[in-house]
């Protein structure tokens, strides 16, 4: 059975301290009233002690405080008003603390120093308030006021929680993808497959340095950069496959697409270049040349030109006019072929056992290759012109 150490006042005045073992607090109380003794002060013995679990909400709080206010403008006591909150409270943990502040204002304290016992349940704001309500003999009136206030602060801080819980889960669900992606996905890289691009058409002096950088960002930087991320992944395989999607005017440069061209030249010097830098890593690198294909590419381009392109200032605006009803109506429709043919080309170089340097896919780049080798540059220019 718990041992209770309490500290009671007799009828002559006398204050009287002991120990008394009962099953619970309150028939300690029931026991020292039979003995016609005030209760000050009850402490359960520190062996038999129990901590009540659980926290006290600002939501218990304002219930507390609008019954303590409505009470004590009934005109009931605060002794017993205390006493009536603690019986009802449904929070362990508050009623604890609802019965330590009615002993210690039944022993002769304030309700803001009983109160001041307690910082976790009530804050400093609270006791003072209370105090200024004790002292004013307005305290039912302070309680209300109290009550109201916490209300609203307990509404709009739940307003804000309701209102980060969207964001919340978004981080959340990025954090764990990114997670996956470096912990499970990025350290099997063992494929890679670059076909970033843009065509930007104009004549050279038409397009502003803007527009160079531009396509560059886009067409070199981007593919680049991916590039030097995965790298770290297929060296600690040990093998990998990384296939850059170049284009015929790779090879060969034509007018008005010259800044694409400058792209294109770029991307086969750094896949070259890369791919003689990771001789013996286990890791290949090739260029895919596609040359004409059925796909969005003519339509994108063109509206981008529309965009870029000031055509009726430029020089070349007759000739902007007469390509423009040309791209409208498709582009040059010969030799193209449909995307599985890169399709073809891409699983060759990622499961061959040997990949080549350069994968040419339609006759434009078949012819592209060996014209530039063995034409002579006038000759070439004449033909590029032509066609």
């Amino acid at each position: 059975m718990p041992t209770f150490t309490y500290t009671a006042r007799a009828i002559n005045g006398d204050l009287k301290s002991a120990t008394i073992e009962a099953p619970s607090r309150d028939d300690v109380i029931k026991q020292l009233r039979q003995l016609k003794l005030n209760v000050v002060k009850i402490d359960e013995g520190t062996a038999n002690r129990k901590k009540r679990g659980g926290s006290i909400k600002m939501r218990d709080i304002v219930i507390f405080t609008r019954q303590f206010s409505t009470m004590i403008n009934a005109g009931l006591p605060l002794v017993q008003a205390l006493d009536i909150l603690a019986n009802q409270s449904e929070n362990p943990a508050l009623k604890d603390v609802t019965r330590q502040v009615m002993f210690d204002v039944e022993s002769g304290n304030t309700v803001a120093d009983a109160l001041r016992k307690h910082p976790k349940a009530f804050s400093d704001l609270y006791v003072n308030m209370v105090a200024a309500g004790e002292a004013g003999g307005i305290l039912d009136t302070i309680l209300m006021r109290l009550a109201v206030f916490m209300e609203k602060n307990d509404a709009l801080i739940r307003k804000v929680k309701g209102a980060m819980i969207y964001p919340g889960v978004i981080m959340s669900v990025a954090a764990i993808a990114i997670t996956v992606l470096l912990v499970f996905v990025i350290p099997t890289f063992e494929n890679m497959f670059n076909s970033a691009g843009i065509g930007q058409i104009g004549a050279v002096e038409d397009l502003s340095a803007d527009l160079l950088r531009r396509q560059f960002e886009i067409n070199v930087v981007g593919a680049h950069e991916l590039t030097r991320l995965v790298l770290p992944a297929m060296r600690a395989n040990n093998e990998g496959r990384i296939v850059q999607c170049s284009s015929v005017l790779g090879l060969v440069a034509a007018p008005y697409r010259g800044v694409y061209c400058a792209s294109k030249y770029a991307i086969e010097a750094l896949s070259d270049a890369l791919r003689l830098e990771l001789r013996g890593t286990g890791i290949a690198v090739s260029i895919i040349e596609p040359g004409p294909i059925r796909s969005r590419f003519v339509e994108t381009a063109l509206a981008n030109f529309k965009k870029t392109v000031d055509i009726e200032s430029s020089p070349h605006r007759s000739l902007y006019r007469a390509r423009l009803l040309a791209m409208e109506a498709g582009g040059k429709r010969a030799f193209k072929l449909e995307p599985e043919a890169v399709a073809a080309k891409l699983v060759h170089a990622v499961e061959s056992r040997h990949p080549r340097a350069r994968y040419f896919v339609t006759t434009p780049t078949y012819f592209s290759a060996v014209a530039k080798r063995v034409l002579p540059t006038a000759l070439l220019d004449r033909i590029v012109v032509w066609t």
